[in-house]
Formats: structure tokens, C-alpha cells, sequence
């Protein structure tokens, strides 16, 4: 199983998984990484260059990570934790 990071979800396997609370598969993908897993960075956008992609999606992989890893340690509900990953996905604080 291979999930990979895009701006508006995660794809597993070349299927793509958009960031929806609602979306079962996004909930799996959530405790999946809950349950200690990292997915792999999204590809560098085109025109970008690809050192400050990078720099930019582990940035954001790791703010994503941590923000579910406090979440579900916290306690929150699955529903409050994709709100939360969402919100920064959005880039919202």
C-alpha cells in the first residue's frame, strides 16, 4: 500500500483519495498514518523548481503528520481531525 500526498488529498496506488471527512477511504488514510505510517511527498508542480517543491511538500507532509499525530493523541474525534488536516491542507491556521 503506497499513499502519496497531493494539495487537495492523497492518491493510493494511482487512485486518487480527495480530503473529504466523509470519504471512507480519507479515514483510513488518517489512521494509517495514526497508526505511525508517512506517506510518500506529491510530485514537484511544473515551473517549479524542484528543490523548493521539495523543501515544500516535506513541509507540509510533516505539518500534516504532526497535526494528526497531536489530534488523535489528544483524543479528537476522526471528524475533528480531518476538519484539522484539512484547514491546513487549505492553508488556513
Amino acid at each position: 500500500m503506497t499513499y502519496k500526498l497531493h494539495g487537495t488529498g492523497v492518491s493510493l496506488d494511482g487512485r486518487f483519495i480527495p480530503a473529504d471527512p466523509q470519504n471512507q477511504d480519507y479515514r483510513t488514510f488518517l489512521q494509517w498514518v495514526a497508526d505511525g505510517n508517512s506517506p510518500e511527498d506529491a510530485d514537484p508542480l511544473p515551473g517549479v523548481a524542484e528543490g523548493n517543491s521539495k523543501a515544500t511538500n516535506q513541509r507540509a507532509r510533516t505539518d500534516a503528520i504532526d497535526s494528526i499525530e497531536r489530534k488523535m493523541a489528544a483524543g479528537a474525534s476522526i471528524e475533528d481531525t480531518i476538519k484539522s488536516v484539512l484547514q491546513l491542507l487549505k492553508g488556513q491556521p
